[in-house]
């Protein structure tokens, strides 16, 4: 639940996380992509297989940002420096911040960046709420492209996909509620994905 990803110990996620890695390997993945770090622990876990330390498939893993009262901001009715402590992602607003909350999930090493531009289905508002500005979207893309890795967003709805397209990401992500419009623009784009497909940047 939202609630356990909040108050869980990380400890305990990580134990069960390494369960997951050996259930997935002896089920005949060899490459799996954890799209949001939302357990917290996909970094180290994806370390531990890169080294050997545990059995598992290689592991593809995102830094998330969302901004203030986005996607990965909720439940709402939980004081807001839980939501900061608990590391389901980084909670950032303006332009200055997105670039700084990017460059530090470049520095931690995670292979791609990924951010909301709308909300969720499972959140207390809409999820076709379109979320950050194209300009916030570009300070992410600039810095990520930088760094030779790749933007992914979060866009369930026409305008949040419409930001993100013009702020210059990589890949959408669900697209869950697209219109005649926007699906013309993904088509042209070539940048939709899901949560079945390895995506890789050259």
């Amino acid at each position: 639940s939202a609630i356990d990803s909040i108050i869980l110990p990380k400890e305990l996620k990580a134990i069960r996380a390494t369960v997951d890695a050996r259930v997935l390997l002896e089920a005949g993945f060899t490459s799996v992509r954890e799209a949001s770090n939302s357990s917290g622990v996909g970094l180290a876990l994806k370390r531990a297989v890169d080294e050997g330390t545990i059995p598992g498939p290689r592991i593809i893993v995102a830094g998330f940002a969302t901004q203030t009262g986005g996607h990965a901001d909720w439940p709402q009715d939980v004081p807001l420096n839980w939501i900061k402590e608990s590391k389901k992602g980084r909670i950032v607003d303006g332009i200055a911040d997105c670039r700084k909350a990017a460059r530090e999930i470049i520095r931690e090493g995670y292979d791609f960046i990924k951010i909301a531009t709308t909300g969720g289905i499972h959140m207390e508002r809409s999820s076709l709420e379109a979320q950050f500005t194209v300009d916030e979207v570009k300070a992410f893309a600039e810095e990520a492209h930088r760094a030779g890795i790749g933007l992914a967003s979060h866009a369930q709805g026409p305008e949040g996909i419409k930001i993100a397209l013009a702020g210059g990401v990589d890949t959408i992500e669900h697209g869950i509620f697209l219109d005649d419009e926007t699906s013309m623009l993904l088509a042209k784009s070539g940048k939709i994905s899901n949560d079945y497909r390895i995506t890789t940047w050259g």
